[in-house]
């Protein structure tokens, strides 16, 4: 049989669920059709898509390398975060090898889910740096700013410790700045307790330096 009737074959076969996708899958690969692969990936993610399983959406666009598919879906991560405010998938995010990441959106969903842990674990200083670093090499989602900038929030009021340097206070003073430039957001009670924590922090800054 030739390969062009393989191929013909293999697209017949209804993927029904993820143990028939993965068996196709092996056989094309072996074969090195790797089109019906992409074509069988992409399938699957929008099944999984359609029924919520936004993780398993994200493996099969990781294994077809479509990137512009996983950022779609990432953006419904955030979607629903910024809704429900709880991150799905918490774990899963976190133990991704950094060879999964095919977007610059699931490196970021991959770094905030760690912020998240740190933040849990009680370890506040490394996770103010790591919400610094995000914003200050914008590798945050734009529409997302607020979201992570109102994250920082216990952080600047820590009663404590001051987490934010003088340096690292003006950077999250300027992405405000920016959002505001921007306006991706419209007024939101929030911005005014994130400026008044921006500037309370700044002050115990620049005192403790």
């Amino acid at each position: 049989m030739t390969r062009g009737h393989l191929s013909l074959l293999l697209e017949r076969i209804p993927l029904t669920n993820k143990k028939k996708a993965l068996q196709v899958s092996r056989i094309c690969r072996k074969y090195d059709l790797m089109e019906q692969v992409q074509s069988i990936c992409k399938v699957m993610a929008i099944q999984d898509c359609q029924n919520g399983r936004l993780a398993s959406a994200l493996h099969w666009c990781v294994q077809a390398k479509n990137s512009s598919f996983a950022s779609s879906i990432v953006e419904r991560y955030l979607d629903e975060y910024v809704s429900a405010g709880k991150l799905k998938d918490f774990d899963w995010f976190h133990s991704m090898d950094t060879s999964m990441l095919i977007s610059n959106k699931m490196a970021f969903l991959c770094k905030y889910s760690e912020f998240h842990k740190l933040y849990t674990s009680g370890d506040f200083q490394a996770a103010g740096n790591l919400l610094s670093l995000l914003l200050e090499k914008r590798l945050v989602p734009k529409q997302f700013w607020l979201t992570l900038l109102t994250d920082a929030l216990p952080l600047l009021e820590h009663p404590d410790k001051i987490i934010f340097s003088k340096e690292q206070t003006f950077e999250l003073m300027r992405c405000m700045q920016a959002l505001e430039q921007m306006k991706l957001s419209e007024k939101d009670e929030r911005k005014e307790l994130i400026y008044v924590a921006l500037g309370r922090n700044l002050c115990r800054a620049i005192l403790e330096t």
